[in-house]
């Protein structure tokens, strides 16, 4: 038997808002904690399917908590929405979310909320444009199997509900155009999960996706069919124990890492199983470089439907994208005895090139190269240890354009480059601080050989410097004005 329903009174008066933040900086902290935890928990002991495969999670799941979505209703009702990240997951894997609702205990409820977003959707989502989720949304309970009773045939049900900008301009007929709203209020687009049984015995009725909110933009949701409005709620309250007439239930929206953020688009990029299986072949040809003289550089270009292809041109010191019109980004490695760090033709000509060829809505950002070496270590895996550099534009497509450099002035940068990494590595000039007891560059020698030439190069805080350890933690490189570098992890 389900609980006796709650009855709710069907009328809207808040506007939804909605803002992205960390666990860290949320006033219920404490008690969503162990409702992240009991979740987590529940995911990896859990089963999914992987290429036709059912595989365990266990301890390759992980709930995003540095980077959630925070929607209120009023000043009693609030949602959280947290990723759920699964490791070597494909390109194409559905979107799931954790979603915590409160309880009129002051408990929360989890709702796993899995979306079958095409690629370009999930591209959009992390521009900032809107995908209506109605058809391509299931929802279930987080660990509680619900027994229900046939005839009653209850089940969570998706729908969208848009609202309007306050200056009532901009709604669901012209989303294309929302980036340039201007009204103090933008316009917003919400999934709500609501209870619903087919005989009437609770959450509502079938609702029907439909236009706008009310006329002063602080409207609930979508008139629907039978002139139902999508509701939500205000007041915590179990979804299963309210019985309304027309749909009410909890909002959210698709959580998708911010792709905006460097560290979440390198993460991305690292996790993608094609990207990863091209990393690899990079890594071994940077580990016969130490055995063979004769091996020189290969890399691959990660296209934009998710394939990987090799560089167009491979040699003993360079590769060679020509073609990058289709491409987000690629990888190549450096021989033993170059320098191990990402040249002055990798920025202008890989990078720069990427980056150019990056349409409005994908952005340039999402362009990126990376760089493998190796190095002999006694005491590392294999006996080698790898160095692994990736960098980004971090400027806009107009500022691409100041980036041109004549030959000439390649040719002394390039100089340059050769120059500074000799001084770094003299013990008579620089100390010991930036080599290794080979004589070599560390990695504080690489990293300040790079910063300084994007300095020379008029670059600075134009390229983005990460490094990327074997464990696959990513951390960002930086320099000051005063010339200190600074490491700090990704979260």
């Amino acid at each position: 038997m389900l609980p006796e329903k709650e009855i709710f009174e069907n009328s809207s008066q808040f506007q939804l808002t909605s803002r992205r933040m960390s666990l860290a900086e949320s006033k219920h902290r404490l008690k969503l904690m162990p409702e992240i935890s009991e979740a987590q928990t529940l995911l990896r002991s859990s089963q999914y399917n992987v290429s036709g495969k059912t595989v365990n999670a266990g301890s390759g799941v992980t709930i995003n908590t540095n980077d959630v979505i925070y929607i209120e209703n009023g000043p009693n009702y609030h949602t959280y929405t947290f990723n759920i990240v699964r490791e070597n997951a494909s390109i194409d894997a559905p979107v799931e979310n954790l979603v915590l609702t409160p309880l009129p205990d002051g408990t929360y409820k989890g709702l796993l909320f899995r979306y079958n977003f095409t690629q370009q959707e999930k591209q959009n989502i992390m521009e900032g444009i809107p995908v209506d989720t109605k058809g391509k949304t299931t929802i279930t309970e987080a660990g509680t199997n619900i027994t229900l009773s046939k005839v009653q045939e209850c089940s969570y049900v998706q729908e969208t509900i848009w609202q309007d900008c306050s200056q009532h301009i901009h709604n669901q007929s012209n989303i294309s155009d929302w980036v340039n709203c201007t009204a103090e209020i933008k316009p917003q687009v919400y999934t709500i999960g609501y209870w619903s049984c087919s005989s009437g015995g609770g959450g509502g009725n079938e609702g029907g996706s439909g236009n706008t909110g009310s006329d002063d933009g602080t409207g609930g949701g979508n008139a629907g069919n039978d002139n139902c409005i999508t509701e939500v709620f205000q007041n915590p309250l179990d979804p299963v124990a309210v019985y309304n007439p027309c749909p009410i239930g909890v909002p959210t929206s698709p959580n998708i890492p911010n792709l905006s953020n460097p560290c979440e688009k390198t993460k991305s990029m690292l996790n993608r199983p094609n990207v990863q299986a091209g990393i690899t072949t990079v890594k071994a040809q940077a580990k016969q470089t130490l055995t063979n003289p004769k091996t020189g550089e290969i890399g691959f270009k990660e296209k934009k439907d998710g394939t990987v292809v090799p560089a167009d041109i491979s040699t003993a010191h360079q590769v060679v994208f020509n073609n990058v019109t289709d491409g987000y980004g690629g990888y190549h490695n450096h021989t033993a005895t170059g320098i191990h760090m990402v040249s002055p033709p990798d920025i202008t000509d890989a990078l720069f090139g990427f980056a150019a060829a990056q349409s409005i809505s994908d952005g340039v950002g999402n362009a990126y190269l990376g760089m493998i070496a190796a190095e002999a270590c006694s005491s590392c895996p294999d006996g080698v240890k790898y160095i692994n550099y990736v960098i980004r534009f971090a400027g806009t497509g107009a500022e691409l354009a100041n980036f041109v450099y004549s030959p000439a002035q390649m040719t002394q940068i390039i100089n340059d480059y050769r120059k500074t990494a000799s001084d770094l590595s003299d013990p008579y000039i620089s100390g010991t601080s930036y080599s290794n007891s080979s004589g070599d560059l560390n990695e504080k020698g690489l990293e300040k050989l790079f910063l300084d030439t994007l300095t020379n190069m008029g670059l600075d805080n134009k390229v983005i410097l990460q490094r990327i350890e074997n464990s696959g933690a990513v951390y960002n490189v930086t320099k000051d004005s005063s010339g200190a570098i600074t490491v700090t992890p990704c979260p």
